[in-house]
């Protein structure tokens, strides 16, 4: 059986001796059953440049267990379930001196608010845990964030359709660019190699370079009307 937690090459590099990190995803933009799973998407999924729409997360094993691990996430159990992976985890980096972080959606999105009570009670379940997600939901959000637990970060990713409602000079924000030049000049942390910079770094500018095919190439700059 897959599992939930996982750990994919950004995020295994991504590892220092105080920290292991695991991230967990479900299909992006659309799973098989037509269900939306990234309801606030603009531009990333309009065309199909979206990094988890394209590469090895097409492969037929790999996608095949993001659909399974959105069937766990849609059941009652859900949070049962990670909780059971979270404790294991926990033991293991507990026996080397490490902390636990979990990137949530390395693929996909909070596709309701359901869905997002069940990772809410999770999270709060572990305060000993950190976690982080990149997400479009802006309006979801926007009147959470006080709220959120402690041991919680959300970065608003940019290309979605709420953009122009990112307060970008108080808000943890991811941007697109097409080179590191462009990225640095503008005074974004380059994320594209280590996640945790995103995680649990200091700067609410979040970087990241384009890295899916040329034809299919996108920055957030691209966006009109957000």
């Amino acid at each position: 059986m897959p599992s939930l937690l996982a750990q994919n090459s950004k995020i295994a590099k991504s590892a220092t001796a105080e920290y292991v990190v695991f991230n967990f995803g479900i299909p992006a933009w659309k799973s098989k059953t037509g269900l939306i799973t990234c309801p606030a998407a603009g531009i990333c999924g309009k065309q199909g440049g979206c990094y988890a729409l394209q590469g090895p997360y097409r492969f037929s094993n790999v996608a095949s267990v993001y659909e399974w691990r959105l069937s766990q996430a849609e059941t009652e159990a859900f949070p049962i379930l990670m909780q059971s992976e979270l404790d294991e985890a926990k033991r293991k980096a507990t026996k080397r001196g490490r902390k636990v972080v979990i990137r949530i959606h390395d693929s996909g999105d909070f596709y309701s608010v359901p869905y997002l009570r069940k990772w809410l009670a999770i999270i709060a379940a572990n305060d000993d845990v950190y976690f982080y997600a990149y997400t479009k939901q802006v309006r979801l959000f926007s009147k959470l964030l006080d709220k959120l637990p402690s041991n919680f970060r959300v970065i608003f990713s940019e290309g979605g359709i709420f953009d122009d409602e990112i307060d970008t000079a108080t808000q943890f924000h991811s941007r697109v660019f097409p080179d590191r030049e462009a990225l640095l000049a503008a005074g974004y942390a380059d994320a594209s190699e280590n996640d945790l910079v995103a995680g649990m770094g200091d700067n609410i500018r979040i970087g990241l370079i384009y890295h899916g095919a040329e034809s299919k190439q996108w920055t957030t700059d691209e966006v009109e009307g957000g």
